[in-house]
């Protein structure tokens, strides 16, 4: 018999794409496959606490503020378990990086002692990677689990158009500007242009300086 789960998913608003694929997108999954899911929305001052306690999981992507740490506590206290997940660290934005200012740095450290007390009162932290696994244990992790990003089998129906040739993608944000330059990677992509007749560039979001009638720049592509 399929236990089912009453759960909510709490999430950063200001990083709904990444929530998209860490939080939203399974929670989707889940209640498809006969789990309650009793509700899903962003961290905010007001978060229905009332509902909250009928779940036995709140999971949430990425918040961090003192509200939410006080709700966290309240839920603990009633017996909800709580994971929390994150795939991002923001301590270690580039000085380059046009974000800087805003996520990182000094905000990036405020942020972060927020966040150890959510991975401290969490009963489960999830991340997609080894070094921020390792980093959420140091900070006193009780269950760090790592969880590769993933998206429904449904997203990949249908066949690859057929092309001519290679196409080598990029995807990048408004903060992977000041990786393409520390990356090189606009003189490495215009000399692989060059000698390679056959091979096409097409880039998702930042706009590359290639001026070359084989790139494309695409600024969005829905899931």
């Amino acid at each position: 018999m399929l236990f089912e789960l009453r759960f909510a998913v709490v999430y950063r608003d200001d990083s709904w794409v990444n929530a998209q694929y860490r939080a939203l997108i399974p929670a989707n999954v889940l209640a498809r496959r006969g789990h309650e899911l009793v509700w899903c929305g962003p961290s905010t001052e007001r978060l229905p606490l009332a509902q909250l306690r009928r779940c036995d999981l709140v999971h949430v992507y990425r918040a961090s503020d003192p509200g939410l740490i006080r709700a966290l506590r309240e839920l603990r206290d009633s017996g909800v378990a709580v994971s929390w997940d994150n795939d991002d660290d923001a301590t270690a934005i580039p000085r380059e990086s046009p974000t800087y200012r805003r996520h990182g740095g000094l905000a990036a450290q405020r942020d972060h002692v927020w966040q150890v007390r959510a991975i401290r009162l969490a009963d489960l932290v999830t991340t997609p990677n080894d070094i921020l696994a390792d980093k959420y244990r140091d900070a006193g992790g009780r269950h760090v689990v790592v969880i590769d990003n993933y998206l429904p089998r449904d997203f990949l129906r249908g066949r690859r158009p057929r092309h001519e040739g290679i196409v080598v993608g990029w995807t990048g944000g408004l903060e992977h500007r000041a990786d393409a330059r520390l990356l090189s990677l606009e003189r490495v992509l215009l000399r692989t242009l060059e000698q390679h007749a056959h091979v096409r560039v097409v880039t998702v979001g930042v706009r590359l300086e290639l001026m070359h009638d084989r790139y494309e720049r695409r600024r969005a592509v829905e899931f």
